[in-house]
């Protein structure tokens, strides 16, 4: 897996082949063990190790992991688009691209779909109230996008991976995924949550 490195033997007759592959390489031990025998024509005994790679040096911070992630194009499905695309943090996190609607509507991962509408700023967001029904007032009110449909921040941040005109990530599992393949990423959530976190994929989305 993604972070660690693989070493071992493989045993024939009285010979036995002594691999260690670049530190820097991933790969899957079963393929692996697939591949040999497949090239050598024969049974094979195998035994493996893993070692934690431990030249990553994870995030010290949740803020630190979450702006690295606010950032990163990859988390998008043609890896063109981050939170920052919509959220420009030299314009008030505001998505002032220029595009063929004139701005109206925020342009997606596929240059073509756009979302309902252009992309707010989230400038204090983490300060807005959950969404409610403001019994004084008469009203709803709090809650996150422009409409509240989503009641807290940790709803809102979950939405654009997943939306089909943003992001465009087809699942919650792709999105892990791509997190695991980034060997400081996994590192940081294993370091900043728990070592298991990555067992539960909604539990690692959430």
């Amino acid at each position: 897996s993604a972070g660690n490195t693989v070493s071992g033997s493989l045993a024939y007759a009285t010979q036995t082949l002594t691999f260690t592959p670049n530190s820097a390489l991933a790969f899957d031990s079963e393929i692996t063990v697939s591949m040999v025998q497949s090239t050598l024509g024969i049974d094979t005994s195998f035994s493996f190790t893993t070692q934690e790679d431990t030249s990553v040096t994870p995030f010290s911070s949740k803020s630190e992991l979450g702006n690295a992630i606010f950032h990163d194009t990859t988390l998008s499905k043609f890896e063109n688009m981050s939170c920052a695309t919509c959220h420009e943090d030299s314009q008030a996190f505001i998505d002032n691209r220029a595009n063929r609607v004139g701005g109206a509507l925020s342009l997606g991962s596929d240059e073509v779909s756009f979302g309902g509408r252009n992309a707010p700023t989230v400038n204090y967001a983490r300060f807005v109230p959950n969404f409610r029904f403001d019994a004084r007032n008469n009203r709803f009110s709090g809650g996150q996008f422009r409409d509240g449909r989503a009641s807290t921040l940790e709803e809102q941040a979950k939405g654009p991976f997943l939306d089909p005109n943003e992001m465009m990530m087809p699942d919650a599992q792709s999105v892990v995924d791509k997190i695991q393949e980034n060997a400081v990423y996994a590192a940081s959530f294993k370091a900043l949550y728990n070592a298991t976190i990555f067992d539960d994929t909604d539990r690692a989305y959430d």
